[in-house]
Order: C-alpha cells, then sequence, then structure tokens
C-alpha cells in the first residue's frame, strides 16, 4: 500500500504550489484583498502606527509684532495592534478508500486524492471568507448590529422530538449561501449576551430548508430546548476565537479596536447607512458621502451587495453613469459588475453570494488587507511538506488545511455598511 511518505510526494506532483495558496475565484473578499508581502507577516502581533489627529500647534496675526505663540499641539497616532485568527480543518482518509483507488492505479489513487484536496480546499477557503465579512473577534457584538457578526439570528424555534429540532433565521440575517451544503455542520448557539445554549455538545445541521429559512438540526434535547429567538448561530467554537470582519468594522463606532478607542478618535469610527428600501445607485451614493467628507478620494471603492439587491441595481437607471468591467468595454445590464464614477473616484458595484438580505458593505479595498503568518497552506510551517499523517486510533491517515490571518484596514471610516436594504427578491 501506498505510504505516508509517498502519498505526500504524489500530493505535490498531483498539484503543485497553486493549491498550497488555492483562493477559490467564488471567494470575492479573498480575491479582493491582498495578503501583507513575507516582510510583514506576523512575528507576534501585527502592528502599524495608525495617525488619527491632525497637528494644531496653529497661530495668527495681522498687526506685524512679534506676537506669542500659541504652542505646539502634537497630532496624535496610536500603535494599532491585531493578533490573526488560527484556523485548521482535518480531513481523513480510510485505508480501505486508499486500497480501493490504489489497486486501480495512480491515476485513479491521484483522483481519490485531489476530490478530498478540492473538497478541504472549498471548505476552508469558504470559513476564511465567512470570517473576513462576519467575523466576531475575541469579544463578539451584543448591541443591534450583533446579527451581523455570525451566520445567523434566531427567528422563531420548533421541537422537533428527542433530540431533534429546528429553528427559522431571521431575513435580515439570511443568505442562502452561507447555508447551502452546511448539512452535517456542528454549530454553537448564544444568546445576545453570550451565554453558551449547547456547552456540552454541537448542534448539528441535519437539513436546509431555504424557501422557509428553516435549519433542521440535532443535538442535546436539553440544550435544544434552550435555543431561543433572539440568539445566534456561529460554527462551533469560533466565538472569542475569530478574527474581527470587515462588517463588524465597518459598524464600529465606539469601544476599543486594534488597540484604539473608537469614542476618542472619529477616524477610528466606520459608518452605516440605513437604506430604509430597495438599493439604488443613489442611495449607494449617499452611503459614500461621510467616507468622501472624511478624505476619502481617489482609489476604487468596492461595494459588495446581496444577490437579490444586485437585481434591483441593474434595473435602476436613474444614477447609471456606464456599465463597464475590468476587461474595459459597454456592457448591458446583468453583468458581473456595475461601475461607475462617483464622488470618491471610481465605485464598483458587485454581488456577493454571502451579504445578507439586509445589508451591503463598502469597502476600499486598496487600504485593506489580510495579515498574518500564511494564507491558506496544506504544508508544514518547517517547509517539511509532511501533510499526511497516520491516524492513532482509526484505520485511515489525515491531512490539515491551515490559514494564520485577519481582516485589517488602517482606515475605518473609509467604510460602510448599508443597512436596512429590502429587495424584491428577498425570501
Amino acid at each position: 500500500m501506498t505510504g505516508v511518505t509517498e502519498m505526500d510526494g504524489m500530493f505535490k506532483r498531483v498539484y503543485g504550489s497553486d493549491v498550497v495558496r488555492a483562493v477559490p475565484q467564488v471567494h470575492r473578499l479573498a480575491n479582493d484583498i491582498k495578503f501583507v508581502p513575507d516582510a510583514q507577516r506576523e512575528g507576534d502581533t501585527f502592528n502599524i502606527p495608525v495617525l488619527l489627529t491632525r497637528e494644531h500647534g496653529h497661530s495668527f496675526n495681522l498687526d506685524g509684532s512679534a506676537f506669542t505663540l500659541g504652542g505646539a499641539f502634537s497630532d496624535q497616532s496610536k500603535n494599532a495592534q491585531l493578533n490573526s485568527a488560527e484556523y485548521v480543518l482535518q480531513v481523513q482518509l480510510s485505508y480501505g478508500a486508499m486500497q480501493k483507488a490504489t489497486g486501480k492505479g495512480p491515476k485513479a489513487f491521484a483522483n481519490a486524492t485531489k476530490h478530498k484536496v478540492k473538497a478541504a480546499v472549498e471548505a476552508s477557503s469558504f470559513v476564511r471568507e465567512i470570517e473576513l465579512l462576519y467575523g466576531g473577534g475575541s469579544s463578539p457584538d451584543t448591541s443591534a448590529t450583533g446579527a451581523i457578526d455570525n451566520l445567523g439570528e434566531v427567528l422563531s424555534v420548533a421541537d422537533g422530538g428527542t433530540g431533534d429540532g429546528s429553528f427559522v433565521i431571521t431575513a435580515a440575517s439570511w443568505s442562502t449561501a452561507i447555508w447551502s451544503g452546511l448539512e452535517g455542520a456542528q454549530l454553537d448557539v448564544h444568546d445576545s449576551d453570550g451565554t453558551h445554549r449547547n456547552p456540552t455538545a454541537a448542534v448539528v445541521v441535519s437539513s436546509v430548508d431555504p424557501s422557509t429559512r428553516t435549519i433542521s438540526v440535532t443535538g442535546t434535547e436539553s440544550e435544544l430546548d434552550a435555543i431561543a429567538a433572539g440568539d445566534y448561530v456561529r460554527l462551533a467554537g469560533a466565538r472569542t476565537k475569530e478574527m474581527v470582519g470587515a462588517c463588524r468594522v465597518a459598524s464600529h463606532t465606539s469601544g476599543t479596536l486594534h488597540n484604539i478607542n473608537a469614542s476618542t478618535y472619529q477616524l477610528w469610527q466606520g459608518n452605516s447607512f440605513a437604506v430604509g428600501g430597495a438599493l439604488t445607485f443613489a442611495k449607494v451614493m449617499q452611503g459614500l458621502n461621510r467616507p468622501t467628507s472624511l478624505g476619502y478620494q481617489g482609489d476604487d471603492m468596492t461595494v459588495y451587495v446581496p444577490v437579490a439587491a444586485w437585481q434591483d441595481i441593474n434595473e435602476d437607471q436613474a444614477a447609471l453613469r456606464r456599465y463597464t468591467s475590468s476587461a474595459g468595454g459597454e456592457l448591458s445590464q446583468g453583468a458581473e459588475e456595475l461601475c461607475f464614477y462617483g464622488q470618491t473616484g471610481k465605485v464598483k458595484i458587485v454581488p456577493h453570494i454571502f451579504m445578507k438580505q439586509v445589508n451591503a458593505l463598502a469597502l476600499p479595498t486598496s487600504k485593506c488587507m489580510r495579515v498574518g503568518a500564511t494564507d491558506t497552506t496544506f504544508e508544514m510551517p518547517d517547509g517539511q511538506g509532511k501533510i499526511f499523517r497516520q491516524l492513532d486510533t482509526k484505520a485511515g491517515v489525515e491531512f490539515r488545511a491551515y490559514w494564520n490571518q485577519s481582516f485589517f484596514t488602517a482606515h475605518p471610516s473609509y467604510m460602510t455598511l448599508y443597512t436596512g436594504i429590502s429587495s424584491s427578491g428577498d425570501l
């Protein structure tokens, strides 16, 4: 039978370095926000000085006298600090599956392994994208905007019997794509104060009905009974151990974020804009007024919108300047992105399948980065490439996907979270 060492070598021959840092195209933020270069990769913590106020040592005079200066009042800069979040995905292959594939030759074995690797890339990239958008950090938000830093908020609960149940996700916190393929996923449920509803065992997804936003689950009966309307749902083990995502940063207006107090410094506050209806070009532009007034100009602004809102924007002609694409040329309605020019410069509107129905996010991607030690990899830190290992108590082997990173921008004031969107295609 093929050994662990040989499997490691075949993994490299079949997939090469592009798998080690694979970024599936469906994951927009990971594509649009660059990972920091090697020189800036995290050792202990990521640190960067941020200028938060201007110099204020101004003096004035009219009579030509040797007037007294008012004194120097220095600008204020603070050191932003953050630890990147770690993530590990375990993937296992049984001896039986390996033997069957090996018996059919190297190509069959490679295809069997490729399936597992592709699944690992997709799964780890899915979690990375969710975290880049909705990570709650070490102290998740419990305010009215708390529904942005989790998978969804519970609207109602039904008891399905012993060890079975279901809950409905609110329309405001729903994204069909987030829940697609989550059958078998392990979840945690917390109330708005952080009380863990299922402390002894994960809540496991048994089925998803996107037409009614209903999630059927199994778990410990008493813990399922404790789940209530207003609770928040996350991937198991994520709460307080995840990065601070872009939506959380955009909605942050008070308290400390990355060692800087937004209550003290206006430029460390994000922006929210209440749409109050369909998202139109005019509404998009209104939401960019405050970032513009705070100094954002010249660079591209990307606005990520939910799928239903994308359709509404395609049908809205009122503020349309022109359609373009990254390749240039004129496009018709229904293109993959819409670009027009506004007060910030070029504004690019793109659909994002993970955006929740009521929210959109304006992000100056050139001023954002993914900081940390490594993007998605299957390699060991020592560079030896030993990705497979024998399982100690099971008949099989395991390999792991790993990333160590967090979303960061030194300009939260250039971001806008759009809220209260209602679209014709909402569930």
